[in-house]
């Protein structure tokens, strides 16, 4: 199993999630298709509307997502979201009515929330502590990669007249249907997360799936003092939970917000692009914009997916809440941002381009002084710089090495400390 199950588990998030980035690379080439606009009778309300009620969708499930990972795991979470996003697809590419095309539209942004939250989220829980950003910002990698193959491949069909060619991409070259549906073939090959099934109170399975991925024995001392760690957070968070819910649920989610704010610097720039006629201007803006994408994408999109994971407790990230909650507020902030930018560009010029400048400032002072590293660490040394867990470290002795899986699923292993942990002998 081991790295083979990484691989299959990167894999179908990949596929679960691809369908998000090329729908929003598709959806405005569609929305200026001549053939599409003439099929569906689109004004500018619509075409508007076409766009924002997946937007709607993605906030309306912050709710049902949150449940459907905590009640279902992140495996099958994960082939939830694929089926309704399948759905939505397939009802979105055959629609002969407006409102099948936007019922369908709308299923594809309620699934966008249960991958979005649930595929980070199992990376970060599946993944070795050395690799796991790696792992989780390779997912994300591929999002602008394929909207940009999306993107390409409408450029060529855009002069195209007949209606199979928006629903030939829509099906096809969108891979709106392609990926769940892959995604669909992939995840029942894939492990658990071991967070999950030990807070299901499945430990024995959890710890087989542990040491598949690890690919170690039994009674590998690493393995048993990682397991132990894992059982004693998440049982500290679970007694925890009910009194700080509430306050944890506000606290990560205004770091998504700001990362949503600070990309309207590179919508304003489309906007100027598509508003002038000047072709100095608009080849000097392209260039901006180039460096502009791969500064966000190689930063602020990568932890937009891997950093809330990484320092949210299991009982938040099995809720979403930081992942989902914090992306259905950056669509919000997004939608807001497309109708308010033509209207303070008209009334301030020049002077917005500062104003979204001034942005960074704050940004920087945050960063720098209340993000901590996370590189290197267990989830559970990460819960401890937020919390002080029991859980403060992952060095431990093991004295003695019984069998773990005795009759009755009984078993006492010692731990001693090394250094500064709280994690005293403890016996289960």
């Amino acid at each position: 199993m081991g790295s083979k199950a990484i691989v299959v588990t990167l894999l179908a998030c990949i596929a679960s999630t691809c369908v998000f980035s090329l729908d929003v690379a598709i959806i405005n080439s569609l929305n200026v298709m001549q053939s599409f606009q003439n099929y569906f009778e689109l004004n500018p309300a619509l075409a508007g509307l076409n766009v924002t009620i997946l937007y709607v969708g993605c906030v309306f499930a912050v709710p049902f997502a949150g449940f459907v990972l905590d009640r279902y795991g992140r495996r099958r979470g994960l082939m939830i979201g694929s089926a309704i996003a399948l759905l939505g697809a397939t009802l979105q590419a055959s629609a002969h009515e407006k409102v099948q095309l936007l019922f369908g539209r709308f299923l594809l942004g309620l699934s966008f929330i249960i991958t979005g939250a649930g595929a980070p989220s199992w990376l970060m829980e599946v993944g070795p502590p050395k690799y796991r950003e790696e792992i989780t910002n390779a997912m994300v990698a591929c999002l602008p990669i394929t909207g940009m193959m999306g993107g390409l491949i409408y450029l060529g069909l855009y002069n195209k007249t007949s209606n199979w060619t928006w629903r030939a991409g829509l099906m096809v070259i969108k891979a709106d249907i392609a990926g769940p549906a892959i995604a669909l073939l992939i995840l029942p090959f894939a492990p658990e997360s071991i967070r999950w099934l030990v807070a299901e109170g499945r430990a024995d399975e959890a710890f087989e799936v542990l040491v598949k991925i690890r690919q170690r024995t039994r009674n590998d001392p690493e393995i048993l003092a990682e397991f132990q760690q894992i059982k004693q957070t998440i049982e500290l968070e679970r007694q925890l939970s009910q009194r700080d819910s509430w306050k944890s649920l506000v606290s990560p989610v205004v770091g998504t917000m700001v990362i949503a704010a600070s990309f309207a610097t590179l919508a304003i720039l489309q906007q100027r692009i598509e508003a002038t006629n000047q072709a100095a201007f608009a080849k000097g803006a392209v260039a901006v914009c180039f460096i502009l994408y791969w500064a966000a994408f190689s930063s602020w999109m990568l932890l937009n997916y891997s950093y809330p994971p990484e320092i949210l407790k299991y009982t938040q990230r099995a809720r979403g809440v930081g992942v989902g909650v914090g992306q259905a507020l950056g669509y919000l902030v997004g939608a807001g941002l497309s109708y308010a930018i033509p209207l303070a560009i008209q009334n301030l010029s020049w002077r917005y381009y500062i104003l979204n400048c001034l942005w960074n400032v704050p940004i920087f002072v945050v960063i720098w002084w209340l993000f901590p590293e996370t590189k290197g660490k267990t989830l559970e040394e990460i819960d401890s710089i937020f919390d002080g867990s029991i859980a403060k470290s992952s060095l431990h002795v093991i004295e003695g090495l019984p069998d773990p899986f005795i009759e009755g699923g009984q078993h006492e292993v010692k731990l001693k400390e090394l250094k500064d942990s709280r994690v005293a002998t403890s016996a289960q």
